[in-house]
């Protein structure tokens, strides 16, 4: 009974902070973007969402080193202070920055499309729609961002599902009565509304009260900024340069679709981290100097995280034909031994590699884990360029997991070593 007390108690403590409203919002987010993409596949022809996905994977390099990193420098460093004035200057500190580069490399994108020749039908102009996307991406996740930093989980919750049901109703119709430009399409609509309704939110977390930057902190920002920029870029990789360079090597609209169906449901399914991160990541920054604090918390999340996608892992490799089948239908079936070698790319991605990133970013050590992702980048470029020249998207899919097998066992000694100090 008394263990039965001190669950419920933790339960209520945990809903009180938020947990709930991010796992929920994620949650949500997740379901409604995949009921997207089964709509927006099965309405595509193959070639169409092919073409789609091969210019998303493009774009995911831009994407993801957009702005630099700065909303990673605002999360952290605006977690770390108990201010509200300081909160507030590294808000507009990296707003403003965020928006110059932003804003240059939407133009460098355009320019880039204007003179580059692609080898694949239709990848031009849907690269064109794509170009100032990075400039309205960068102003949706920053005011997202500034929403958790601020522990405003129900804004957070509120404007994540805003986007994700915005752009999924644009996707799905656009999908039926046009064609894969609609998908770009709903992420500007998606995301420019949800960015209006987190600037209408953030307004009240300003008391007035003003303090400048110093020389120094803004460098403080910016350096953390920018490696953990590269580390997100490096860690992703693995998420679209395979589809990328089967692209390159293939030059088969078809087999990417292929591919790129069987990875939708792995990806969304890292939500279950990511959600989890985002809940805790503000407390270990918080914490960072507080090594016991660090130590327990991260053995927990360890212990919780293999048990649930042992079990997650297990359905999926099992259920993969069966679920492409209904979900996709018969003219993705070979997707679904694809799915399968996913699965075991996922547990050691969600078990191992994503949460020691993101607890060692928190603490501040990004060297070691530079070190190891610019490796784990080297390594998926010689392996997908080796396994996919004879194996095809099968040999994409196993040099995603011998990457992330060897990433994983070279990041625990790091993440060792620190919870040993």
């Amino acid at each position: 009974m008394d263990n039965l007390k001190f669950l419920i108690e933790k339960l209520k403590q945990l809903y009180k902070k938020g947990l709930f409203h991010i796992m929920g919002s994620s949650i949500i987010n997740k379901i409604l973007f995949f009921i997207g993409n089964v709509f927006a596949v099965r309405f595509l022809t193959k070639a169409e969402y092919g073409a789609f996905a091969y210019a998303d994977s493009i774009m995911a390099f831009v994407i993801t080193l957009n702005g630099l990193g700065l909303t990673n420098g605002l999360l952290q460093f605006a977690s770390e202070s108990e201010y509200l004035e300081k909160r507030y200057a590294i808000k507009q500190y990296t707003l403003k920055l965020g928006i110059i580069i932003s804003t240059v490399t939407s133009i460098f994108c355009l320019i880039v499309t204007l003179l580059f020749d692609f080898k694949i039908n239709g990848i031009k102009w849907l690269l064109l729609i794509y170009s100032f996307y990075p400039l309205v991406y960068y102003l949706f996740k920053y005011y997202q961002v500034y929403t958790r930093a601020a522990k405003d989980n129900v804004s957070f919750s509120r404007m994540t599902n805003l986007d994700a049901l915005i752009y999924v109703g644009v996707e799905i119709v656009g999908t039926y009565f046009w064609d894969e430009s609609a998908i770009i399409l709903a992420m500007y609509i998606s995301s420019i509304i949800a960015t209006m309704y987190g600037m209408s939110v953030t307004k009240k977390y300003d008391d007035g009260s003003r303090v400048a930057l110093t020389k120094n902190e803004k460098k403080e920002i910016f350096k953390y900024s920018f490696l953990t920029s590269i580390n997100t870029l490096v860690t992703n990789l693995t998420g679209f340069v395979d589809v990328f360079l089967i692209g390159v090597l293939v030059l088969d609209k078809d087999l990417i679709a292929t591919y790129k169906v069987a990875t939708v449901i792995p990806l969304a399914l890292m939500f279950i981290p990511d959600a989890v991160m985002m809940f805790v990541y503000p407390y270990f920054a918080e914490n960072k100097n507080n090594k016991e604090w660090i130590r327990e918390n991260t053995i927990k999340l360890f212990k919780i995280s293999f048990l649930m996608n042992v079990f997650i892992t297990v359905s999926l490799a099992i259920g993969a034909p069966l679920i492409i089948s209904i979900i996709w239908g018969e003219k993705y079936a070979e997707a679904s031994g694809i799915l399968m070698l996913l699965a075991v790319n996922y547990f050691f991605s969600a078990t191992f590699r994503y949460n020691i990133i993101s607890i060692l970013s928190s603490l501040r050590k990004m060297k070691s884990v530079l070190a190891i992702n610019i490796v784990s980048a080297v390594l998926i470029v010689i392996f997908d360029i080796t396994l996919i020249k004879y194996m095809g998207i099968v040999g994409a899919a196993i040099s995603s997991i011998l990457v992330m097998v060897i990433t994983s066992l070279a990041l625990l000694p790091v993440i060792y070593k620190e919870l040993k100090k």
